[in-house]
């Protein structure tokens, strides 16, 4: 099992490199992704090499085979820094895995290793030298923490610029973070059980399962989502926020504007209305529709789009002849561009579900 999950590892990423390579036109990200699939493959296709190669090979095979391991944070974190548009300070990103490689390379020197079955062991190991991996996953762990860092003020910027976040919304990165994690903590455990005694066999099987899963997901994201292993269309920026003080009046004014306007021409029908979009229909450059919805209602354009198609949902749902109609099909005609945005803006700006919303106005009105 063991070897048939090395080696699907191995096909796996070198089928994705081979996917990312004629993707059109390239991104600087690309580069740091095609990094990521070119370190988990090394991996897999070092223990496979580790375990049916030569015996002369295997302990080298396995040493480069971890060493690909370490370049996987900083490759991610450059990749996410790249696709939210900031210049990585490449220097910073190179001082953890050098340090790692470092500490391995003293590792290897001083400790008489040995290839066991595709694993390195060490002949009677020194008490110590099990803090060597749990340092290493606790540096490695630094780096998906930092891209949901990241992540999390992109999602800021954006609520000021678009009403739907499915185009523009750094999620898949998100959750490739929050699964690399999950990848650490299951090595983590799997390390704690291998010290207690466990298996070979059963320790390596386990941790190359998980490994694998990470890619296979990582790349099942990446495919289905544009952008990532295929080229988008294009994506929309965020704006700087504005910190110009206004008279008051003159901001409740724009307010009242804005309001005058999602009732009048119901822009918010269009899912993928923008900041810019309803600024030029309002005359406006979209800094000051930012800081009328800001200063003068305390909401984001999103959340102040979404509120109104909140509100068109709830008066669509009121009216006798959609008394049939599913309050999901009533939010795509609303301008929601998901079931789970809906959801997730119904709550926000009601307190409730949609669907105890409905039933307690049909009590109401009965």
């Amino acid at each position: 099992m063991i070897d048939a999950l090395a080696g699907i590892g191995a096909a796996l990423g070198l089928f994705l490199l081979l996917i990312l390579a004629v993707k059109r036109p390239r991104r600087s990200a690309d580069v740091w992704l095609a990094t990521w699939l070119a370190a988990q493959t090394g991996f897999c296709a070092a223990l496979f090499l580790g375990r049916l190669g030569p015996s002369a090979a295997a302990l080298p095979a396995l040493v480069l085979g971890q060493a690909a391991l370490v370049v996987l944070g900083p490759a991610q974190l450059l990749y996410a820094v790249s696709v939210l548009e900031r210049q990585p300070r490449y220097a910073m990103h190179a001082i953890a895995p050098a340090a790692a490689l470092g500490l391995l390379t003293v590792l290897v020197m001083m400790t008489p290793m040995r290839a066991t079955d595709g694993a390195l062991t060490v002949n009677n190991p020194v008490p110590w030298l099990a803090a060597v991996p749990l340092a290493m996953l606790a540096m490695a762990a630094v780096y998906p923490v930092l891209v949901l860092r990241l992540v999390a003020r992109r999602r800021a910027g954006l609520a000021d610029t678009v009403s739907n976040l499915n185009g523009a919304d750094p999620g898949w990165i998100r959750l490739w973070a929050f699964s690399s994690l999950t990848v650490l903590a299951s090595l983590l455990l799997f390390l704690a059980a291998g010290i207690s005694g466990w298996p070979i066999g059963l320790h390596l099987g386990l941790t190359l399962g998980v490994v694998v899963a990470h890619l296979a997901f990582v790349g099942h994201r990446g495919l289905t989502r544009t952008g990532v292993f295929f080229a988008a269309a294009g994506s929309e920026t965020s704006s700087p926020r504005p910190t110009t003080l206004i008279d008051p009046e003159v901001i409740q004014a724009d307010h009242a504007r804005v309001d005058a306007l999602l009732a009048r021409e119901r822009p918010h029908l269009d899912p993928d209305l923008t900041a810019a979009e309803l600024a030029d229909r309002l005359g406006w450059a979209p800094e000051r529709l930012t800081m009328a919805l800001r200063q003068g209602g305390g909401l984001t354009f999103f959340d102040a789009i979404n509120a109104a198609r909140v509100r068109e949902v709830q008066a669509l749902s009121a009216d006798p002849a959609n008394a049939e109609v599913s309050l999901l099909a009533l939010a795509h005609d609303a301008g929601f561009g998901s079931k789970s945005a809906f959801y997730d803006a119904f709550r926000r700006h009601t307190g409730t579900a949609p669907a105890a919303w409905r039933r307690l106005n049909r009590s109401a009105r009965d």
